[in-house]
């Protein structure tokens, strides 16, 4: 897909190595949490990604253009 957005792509994610005790028992309960209501919690999920992608460019932008001025 082709964007003018950034989006995270999440490759920072290192699955191979060892994992904290506190990360498992989160990705846990989170995976207990999106089958307890799927439909509505995964849609919420994929909307916080979409509108994620205007907001740190907008955020990026403003930084860029604060950083310029003298």
């Amino acid at each position: 897909m082709v964007s003018n957005f950034r989006y995270s792509s999440f490759k920072e994610i290192d699955l191979k190595g060892k994992v904290p005790f506190f990360v498992a028992i989160t990705v846990m309960l989170a995976i207990a949490i999106i089958m307890a209501q799927p439909q509505t919690l995964l849609f919420l999920l994929f909307l916080a990604y979409a509108i994620s992608g205007p907001v740190i460019t907008l955020v990026m932008r403003k930084r860029r253009l604060s950083s310029r001025k003298p």
